[in-house]
């Protein structure tokens, strides 16, 4: 009498395309791909080593190395070396090619499913009666910066606009004069901005401490101080360390025991600051406007001393 296997759902589970069950490739190859694609976080990266493959196929690191090189071959994977601070050889950074997209695939379709339940069980309203005259347009109308997240459409306009200007020129020169168009709405664009500060160092430290301790990791003084550090220097806000704390939890998952390398901690960081975009939008802004108006007064200053 065989008895059903004891499924464990903390482990969660593996979903695959159904085109990779029409692939021409061996059944340890198959078996390297299901556990990459366990590992994997959503864009399809995983760093465990080769030893720790070995260990869970009971396989040779050999045989690990060639099932690698299979599905290297096939394109459903790409890799990258990790090295140490010496240089030696550390671990491999591997990636399932297809991962992201499949991911994005299964999300889409889920939110499509959901939305025709909705619909279905929606109760119907009254179209709402719309007013036979539009209000007129204010004349006078503030430019939308919105507080956080995309920057709105007029926002984006002028940080275009200056772009265009200092695109392909040597830092602090312009292109051409700004027009007086641009110059107006920058103007009232940056009126009662205030730049959000960075955090201190010790704050810094804190959240990081809290995020790893949440996630399970415990990395080692040095390697805190030196996350610290790259923070400091990418003049991270209050918004970007949430975002940062968000990325991690989302992606982090519960067997990576080991911080991630220098090279992988600044990549979450990265993506921690492209979802607050408005705060980068905004220096760029301030930046290249101040620069133009203080070269324009330089400019004016020596027309008069000649």
């Amino acid at each position: 009498m065989s008895e059903s296997i004891l499924i464990d759902p903390a482990r969660g589970f593996v979903a695959l395309p159904a085109q990779i069950l029409d692939l021409e490739i061996s059944p340890g190859a198959f078996r390297v791909l299901t556990h990459l694609c366990n590992l994997a976080d959503v864009s399809g990266w995983s760093w465990s080593s080769l030893e720790q493959f070995a260990e869970r196929i009971g396989r040779a690191k050999s045989s690990v190395s060639a099932y690698l090189q299979e599905l290297r071959t096939a394109g459903l994977i790409k890799t990258q070396q990790q090295t140490r601070n010496n240089g030696a050889f550390y671990r491999l950074k591997i990636c399932v090619t297809f991962w992201a997209d499949w991911v994005k695939s299964r999300v889409d379709c889920g939110k499509a499913a959901a939305k025709k339940q909705a619909q279905k069980t929606a109760p119907k309203t009254e179209r709402r009666v719309q007013p036979v005259e539009r209000p007129k347009e204010d004349k006078h109308k503030t430019i939308k910066t919105h507080s956080s997240g995309k920057p709105g459409a007029d926002t984006t306009k002028i940080w275009k606009g200056w772009q265009a200007l200092t695109k392909g020129q040597p830092f602090g020169q312009f292109a051409r004069d700004a027009s007086p168009a641009l110059l107006q709405d920058t103007s009232k664009l940056l009126e009662g901005w205030i730049p959000t500060p960075a955090l201190s160092r010790s704050s810094i430290e804190k959240i990081l401490a809290a995020i790893w301790r949440d996630v399970g990791a415990s990395p080692p003084a040095l390697v805190l101080r030196a996350q610290v550090a790259h923070c400091v220097k990418r003049k991270v806000t209050q918004a970007n360390s949430q975002a940062l704390a968000d990325h991690i939890r989302k992606t982090w998952k519960p067997h990576w025991q080991k911080p991630p390398t220098p090279a992988q901690f600044g990549e979450l960081v990265a993506e921690a600051r492209k979802s607050t975009p408005i705060e980068t939008v905004m220096r760029l802004v301030s930046q290249d406007y101040n620069r133009y108006l203080a070269t324009v007064g330089a400019q004016k200053t020596l027309c008069k001393a000649v």
